[in-house]
Parts: structure tokens; sequence; C-alpha cells
């Protein structure tokens, strides 16, 4: 089996998200997490997450013991698939050796990698859009 690799993320990227106790919302802009950034243009559709400050699920990975504490999920443009989108998630757990990073482990595929939009329990979530004060939120 393939070993995931682990990626870095603020905790302050992803404090807004955090406070929302599992609301999924959508990320835009400066929101997106570094990781991402880097993917080439037009290969993102879009990009949602939830997370709650606190978790209790522990969660035991031979390189992590931490609580899981969000997620994030990306659809992809699958122009060479059969589907319009593909679907990638990625854990976020609390760092213990870190409090101002998040560790998180992906990509993960589901059952829903392949699929043609985006499922129904994300319409008309809240945007998270770049914020200067920290208070900025619209929806979609």
């Amino acid at each position: 089996m393939k070993r995931k690799r682990f990626k870095q993320l603020s905790r302050n990227q992803f404090q807004e998200v955090l406070k929302l106790n599992w609301k999924p919302v959508k990320l835009t802009g400066s929101i997106v997490p570094d990781f991402l950034k880097s993917a080439p243009e037009g290969l993102i559709h879009s990009i949602y997450a939830s997370g709650t400050v606190i978790s209790e699920h522990l969660y035991g990975e031979p390189l992590i013991l931490g609580n899981h504490i969000g997620g994030i999920e990306v659809y992809r443009n699958a122009p060479d698939d059969p589907v319009n989108l593909n679907k990638d998630i990625y854990a976020v757990f609390a760092n213990t050796e870190d409090d101002l990073k998040l560790l998180v482990l992906g990509p993960i595929k589901d059952k829903e990698h392949w699929i043609n939009t985006i499922p129904d329990r994300l319409n008309g979530v809240d945007v998270l859009l770049p914020f200067n004060n920290g208070d900025e939120k619209g929806e979609i």
C-alpha cells in the first residue's frame, strides 16, 4: 500500500474553519491552504472544508498520534475521465509537536472520488472570503 505523505498547514490559515464546529464552508483566495495553491491553473474546481477547535477523535497512524480536527474536500476538473470531477479528501490533525502547525494527511479517495457534480450536502454553504479583519464571510 502506498504511504500517504503529511503536509503542514498553518493553524492561523485554518482557524476560521475550526471555529465553525464541523459546519462546511467553501474556501477561496488566501483561505485556500498553501499546499493546494501550486495546482495548475484551472485544475481545481472548488474546495470545501470543515473542522472544530477541539476534537476527541484520536487517530493513530505510524507517523502521527493526534486529534482529527478537520477535513478538506478538493474537487478537481477531470477532462480526461468519464466524469466531470474527481474528489480528494485531506484529513486535518492537531500537531502534538507544534501548536501553530496542523498536519494534513492525503489525498484520500472515497466512493465519491469520481463524480459529475458537487454533492447536494454542499449546496448553499457559506464561502470564507479572504479577510482583513478576520470577520468577513459570504454565502453562495
